[in-house]
């Protein structure tokens, strides 16, 4: 499905809501989501390793394109982020870890907007509106 549509991600990213939804409730539960935690990155791992030969090639430039797999990286991101705080503070209270991941969410937000109204990067608009959904692909 990676080769033949841009919009891709949305699968993903659809998958992923799911995925913080029951770590979420699982750490109110005081029950372990390692297992479910690694599913999701052998999930996101295998689709990024097999499109990541046509994604790279060099002359289309696409891995780190809004339109590419720079969707695919920031739900894979998230997702490590959130598996490694999960499982690695799993005994700490929920609602310090909860606590710290939203910090942090904020703060990554407040930091590509920056970057955005700097002209920087348009990591923003990637992650905040529909930019690769309903891109064609010439394949």
């Amino acid at each position: 499905m990676a080769l033949g549509w841009k919009g891709f991600v949305v699968a993903p990213s659809i998958l992923f809501v799911g995925y913080v939804y029951i770590v979420a409730t699982n750490m109110f539960r005081n029950k372990d989501s390692t297992t479910l935690s690694m599913l999701m990155l052998t999930m996101l791992g295998t689709t990024l390793l097999l499109s990541m030969p046509f994604y790279a090639y060099p002359g289309m430039d696409l891995v780190f394109s809004g339109t590419g797999l720079q969707p695919l990286l920031f739900v894979l991101g998230f997702t490590v982020a959130i598996a490694y705080v999960t499982t690695g503070f799993r005994d700490k209270p929920w609602l310090l870890v909860l606590g710290s991941l939203t910090g942090a969410a904020v703060v990554f937000v407040a930091v590509i907007w920056l970057l955005q109204f700097f002209e920087q990067s348009n990591a923003f608009n990637v992650l905040f509106t529909g930019a690769g959904y309903f891109t064609k692909t010439k394949i």
